[in-house]
Formats: structure tokens, sequence, C-alpha cells
């Protein structure tokens, strides 16, 4: 549809990862998932370890979400999944992820294992009928909890502060990944220039895609209230064409960052559609941002 698309009428990055949150809700069962909110148990996701964007799906393509389930875990109410956003007739891959997600609280804290393994219970009635779902007891990676920020002298960092509004919030009242992938991009614009920055690259014939997610996590037991300030910032990588944005979203005070990923981009010739270095002005204006890696 027309809302799912960008100026130039293809599919807005978040929204792929929209769109594979639906299909998580739809595999696990909408009704099922609601019974456990009004329980307050919630079914939120802590970890996108690998989000591809392959293609381009374009205003009107019809898309489907495969989707299946690695491995669950379900004393820590764990669940890993495997997702694909493909063409509806041509089977061409649009998109892959790789989630990790979690029951928790209301308040992002972690349940007892009775409960977790009450809910996993409750939802496989309805799941197994669906895409892929298992319950091997696999247990998924450790550590998705910990949010650790680059540090060091030669890292520098470009910092903006934002203003949580209503719309950010999911029905769950927390910020959902969706919302934490377009402040991401919010903080890449700013960084870029702002609204002159990015139409000075468009005239100078470059166009910067974003092609993937990864290790972005997201700390459950922080959840930014409505109206509160909350610090972005970026930093990144050029490599020729490429550029790895680390990004962070923090509290006032806090020790860790609520939110953290990374963002790949290509530089791209507009009329060539070829790969093509970021304009030297770019550069320079993020000297302070911009770390060289260099032909390795």
């Amino acid at each position: 549809f027309i809302e799912d698309t960008d100026c130039y009428q293809v599919v807005y990055n978040a929204n792929y990862a929209k769109f594979c949150d639906r299909a998580r809700q739809a595999a696990a069962g909408v009704d099922s998932l609601a019974r456990l909110e009004s329980e307050g148990v919630h079914m939120q996701l802590v970890l996108l370890t690998d989000h591809k964007l392959k293609a381009a799906a374009k205003l009107g393509s019809q898309l489907k979400v495969e989707t299946f389930v690695e491995a669950t875990h379900a004393d820590s109410g764990l669940i890993r999944w495997r997702q694909e956003v493909v063409d509806f007739d041509s089977g061409t891959v649009f998109a892959t992820a790789q989630t990790l997600t979690r029951f928790v609280a209301s308040d992002g804290s972690a349940l007892s294992p009775e409960t977790c393994v009450s809910a996993m219970q409750t939802i496989t009635a309805e799941a197994r009928q669906g895409a892929g779902w298992g319950d091997q007891g696999v247990p998924v990676e450790a550590g998705y909890e910990k949010l650790a920020t680059i540090e060091g002298a030669d890292v520098r960092w470009f910092e903006g502060t934002d203003v949580m509004y209503a719309d950010e919030f999911d029905s769950r009242r927390r910020i959902s990944d969706i919302s934490v992938l377009r402040c991401f991009e919010r903080n890449r614009n700013i960084a870029l220039g702002g609204s002159s920055g990015l139409l000075r690259i468009q005239d100078d014939g470059v166009l910067i895609v974003v092609v993937g997610f990864s290790d972005v996590r997201m700390d459950l037991t922080q959840n930014p209230p409505l109206g509160a300030p909350v610090l972005h910032r970026s930093t990144v990588q050029q490599k020729k064409a490429k550029l790895d944005f680390q990004q962070e979203m923090w509290l006032p005070g806090a020790l860790t960052p609520f939110a953290s990923g990374k963002v790949t981009c290509l530089c791209i010739d507009a009329k060539s559609k070829r790969l093509t270095p970021p304009p030297e002005w770019v550069q320079k204006r993020a000297e302070g941002v911009f770390l060289a890696m260099g032909d390795r």
C-alpha cells in the first residue's frame, strides 16, 4: 500500500520489520497473544540478529512472510524465529530476518519459569498448525540482553536529542522495534546534514540505501515514558561505497542504552545504479563522525 512505501514508491526499510512482526503475531495466534496480554504477559522482541534487504518491493507488490520457529526455550520464554519476505507470485526474496522474542511482564521484567512454560503452551496449541513451529527446548543464544556500548578515544559520535511522542508507542505501551528503526533513520539523516543535506546528496546523483540491520538489541527493563527526552548517537565506518552505522538510544542518566544496533547502507549512483563512494563534501562534513576503514 502507499503507506508502506517511500518517495521512490518502494517499501520503506523499517516496514519489512513491521511485516515480520505481524507475521510472528499471526503465527503465534493473535487471540492467544491477546489473552496473555490481559494477564500481563507480553511477547516482545529483544534481538534482531540478521535482517537483510535483498531487493526492493514496490507499490502494488503482493507479499507473503514465511515464518519459522528455529528454537524455543520454554523456561525463559525465548523463541528464535527465521523469516523471509517474498513476492507472492514470483518467489523473489525481498528481505530475510532472524529474531529473538521473549515473554515478559508488563514492565519488561522476567517471568517465572512456570509462567513462561504456561505462556508457551498457550501459544503452541494454535501455532502448531501454522508455520514451522517447534518446541524443541533448544537453548538459544545467551547474552542477548547485554547492550554493550562502543567506547574509545578514536570513536566519535554524532549526537542528537528527541522527544518520545504517543505515536512512537505500540499497544503494549512500549517503544516498538519499528519506532527504534525509524529513530535510527532520523539520526542518520541529521548526521548527513538534515533535509538540506539529503537534497544535496540527491542533487549530486547519489542514493544512500539501507541494505541491512544487525545486532539490534532492546533492553526491555528500560522503557521511555511519553514525552521523555531521548539521546540518539551514531558513529559510522566507511569502506568505499559502504557505510556501517553503529547507533544507540539512551535515557538521561542511564548506564547503558535501551536500544542499539548496526545499520548498513550502500551509496549508489542514481543514473548507472552502480556502487559509488559518498560525495566528498559528505565525508568532509562528517569528519568528526566517519572512521575510515581503508581497503581491507
